[in-house]
């Protein structure tokens, strides 16, 4: 493999498509959920769990998912991306959104689960993906090579500039989400997100 140094916390200006391993209605409030970090770390945002949203479930019967989610030994950096989908959505549409990706990945390209941990809508509020992603660094299938030992967090819209449909800018409030997001988790594992971790591909 390759070997990469990136910062704790980086991001993908375009998209990255998943390669590891959908469809509509609103949900009730999110849920402060999620571990315990170390002292003096941040608290969990609050978020909507998958059983809040309507995910469908790991799913056994696809190639290569008969063992259930993959739980790496740590967390070691986190992954941004952006699902180049429509930004003109309202509150009560982000489930819909993120159970379509869900089918997409599921259905439509035979992998395991949503390739995401975490999903940050527009309004800045919290979505775990990946079944047992707030529970623990369960692996993802977001950035090929880099799955083991990483968090994707993938914010819900387009804003990558000349891609269709026009880019938005990321709002102060999904911002904070992915922030205190991150900083929950990288609390929980003890790293330090101004650090830099060399990485190498497999």
């Amino acid at each position: 493999g390759r070997a990469f140094p990136v910062p704790m916390y980086s991001c993908i200006a375009g998209f990255v498509e998943p390669t590891a391993s959908g469809p509509g209605g609103g949900g009730a409030g999110a849920s402060g959920s999620g571990g315990t970090g170390t002292a003096g770390a941040p608290a969990a945002p609050p978020m909507f769990t998958r059983a809040q949203w309507g995910a469908g479930g790991w799913a056994y019967g696809n190639s290569g998912c008969g063992n259930g989610p993959t739980m790496a030994s740590s967390l070691r950096f986190a992954v941004v991306h952006h699902t180049v989908s429509t930004n003109d959505y309202s509150t009560s549409q982000a489930d819909d959104q993120i159970r379509a990706i869900y089918d997409y990945h599921v259905n439509g390209r035979g992998w395991c689960d949503i390739a995401y941990n975490f999903v940050v809508d527009r309004f800045g509020t919290v979505w775990e993906g990946r079944t047992n992603s707030i529970s623990g660094p369960v692996q993802g299938g977001h950035a090929s090579g880099f799955n083991s030992g990483s968090m994707g967090v993938v914010l819900l819209g387009q804003y990558h500039p000349g891609s269709s449909p026009p880019a938005a800018g990321v709002s102060d409030a999904q911002y904070g989400g992915v922030r205190d997001l991150i900083a929950w988790k990288f609390g929980v594992h003890g790293i330090n997100a101004l650090g830099t971790t060399t990485e190498v591909s497999g």
